[in-house]
């Protein structure tokens, strides 16, 4: 069941209002960041690592100063700071931050005062935006500067959708102008010209800034392994790769029935080869289950999955998108086509997540929040949920929310629970390594050395 344990039924869709008890604690956090935190320290917590082989270690002490993991080890051998702030772990399991690989916050101010909340209380530590805009540089530097309370921000530029007239020059140049004004990735869509795609990724690779996006339709999947471009949806190995005419042959006497069509298109034999190829190139790659899924779901009942408690934690100004009579997906044409399309294809992309993962592609947790239904924070649990169900082990999903993000991004100092490790961490009720869906159950979350109790968590999501 996708619920959420923090979700009050009770709030209203409308309010835009920030809670007073918010308010309180973003002012005491954002004076904690200004003055000296005092050292945190989290006694007999079991550590789960995901590095390697997935393990527990039992009866750890951590300790917090200055936003970062000063020391973990054996609790009767670690040195505890006086005066320190203390969680009593005996009972708690920890794991690195969680971060969501795709989210789309270029939101209201009055937006994120609801968003960047719902992340916290739920464990996300650090999100990767992409479709950027200055806006969303203000907020990542506000949010680095400790001036405003939320999920560290990773944002690409705004989205380089191409054009038919799109040259070489002009990949070169939109590519050198978002690299130049800060941000941190860059976002390729399907339109772009194949001159212009390489350019983007040449001028990319020479300040080593990485490209993630669609599989662009002018170099097909082929040519995003060839650059070395990232994935941002599973999805788009489909329509990359598996759809005609991508294909380098077209399968013999393709059926125009949606069902037998899609299954002479989608191969499964050609399955493992690709994702060997894709784990050579060593592309990150977002699966994005919840997304896709969240499309079938609402297809088949958009009044269930809007009956969904979280779903009123959400501004309003993004939920009247999801009604019916304003849904995008609710809106195309012949919708029991539409619908027995992504149903068929659905499983597929289950079945391309298991091969990529066991071929040692590395995947990355990512919902899309931004989009129909998806929901800021649950939809990170609702994401690994979905990996374990395609088939790849809990050890692995948690890496593609910790390890892998990190790696992704270049950022050595994150995703694990080690000395020198930035401290964003999450303590839970029970071992995810044994139930993913425990992943739920928060105690306490620790941004950047500050921690949420439950309480505070609660809180959070908490809107007058």
């Amino acid at each position: 069941m996708r619920t959420s344990p923090q979700a009050d039924p009770t709030v209203s869709k409308g309010s835009e209002i920030v809670g007073r008890r918010w308010a309180a604690i973003v002012l005491m956090f954002v004076a904690s960041l200004a003055g000296a935190q005092r050292p945190l320290v989290i006694t007999d917590v079991t550590v789960i690592s995901v590095d390697g082989d997935p393990r527990s270690t039992a009866d750890q002490t951590i300790v917090v100063r200055d936003g970062r993991i000063e020391s973990v080890g054996p609790s009767d051998t670690v040195k505890r700071p006086r005066r320190a702030q203390t969680i009593d772990g005996s009972e708690l399991f920890a794991i690195a931050g969680l971060t969501d690989a795709h989210v789309h916050i270029k939101r209201s101010r009055s937006d994120l005062d609801r968003l960047l909340p719902l992340f916290l209380a739920h464990g996300v530590t650090t999100v990767i935006n992409l479709d950027g805009g200055s806006s969303v540089l203000r907020l990542r530097d506000e949010i680095d500067r400790g001036e405003r309370l939320g999920p560290k921000v990773v944002t690409s530029g705004p989205i380089i959708r191409g054009h038919e007239g799109m040259t070489a020059e002009d990949g070169r140049t939109v590519a050198l102008d978002q690299i130049e004004a800060g941000y941190d990735l860059i976002k390729v869509y399907n339109g772009i010209p194949g001159p212009a795609y390489l350019s983007i990724i040449q001028a990319a690779r020479e300040r080593d800034v990485p490209v993630i996006g669609h599989a662009v339709r002018s170099v097909g999947l082929d040519g995003v392994i060839e650059a070395g471009q990232h994935l941002a949806h599973m999805e788009e190995v489909v329509y990359g790769y598996f759809t005609w005419p991508q294909r380098s042959s077209r399968p013999a006497d393709l059926p125009n029935e949606i069902g037998p069509r899609l299954d002479a298109l989608l191969d499964s034999e050609l399955i493992a080869p690709l994702a060997e190829r894709v784990a050579e190139a060593k592309l990150f790659v977002t699966p994005n289950l919840t997304a896709y899924h969240n499309i079938v779901l609402q297809l088949e009942d958009l009044d269930r999955s809007l009956a969904r408690p979280e779903v009123a934690l959400m501004p309003a100004s993004m939920t009247r998108f999801w009604q019916r009579d304003r849904n995008d997906y609710l809106s195309r044409p012949n919708l029991p086509r539409f619908l027995a399309g992504v149903s068929r294809t659905f499983p597929f992309l289950q079945e391309l997540t298991k091969a990529f993962d066991a071929a040692g592609v590395a995947l990355l947790a990512g919902t899309d929040v931004g989009i129909p239904v998806i929901v800021a924070g649950t939809s990170q649990h609702d994401e690994l949920e979905e990996l374990v169900t395609a088939g790849i082990s809990p050890g692995s999903a948690l890496a593609a929310a910790t390890t892998a993000p990190a790696a992704f991004l270049g950022r050595s100092d994150s995703g694990r629970i080690e000395a020198g490790m930035v401290a964003d961490l999450v303590l839970l009720r029970a071992n995810p390594l044994v139930d993913i869906t425990k992943t739920r159950a928060i105690e306490a979350v620790v941004v950047r050395g500050r921690a949420f109790e439950r309480n505070d968590l609660d809180d959070l999501v908490r809107f007058d």
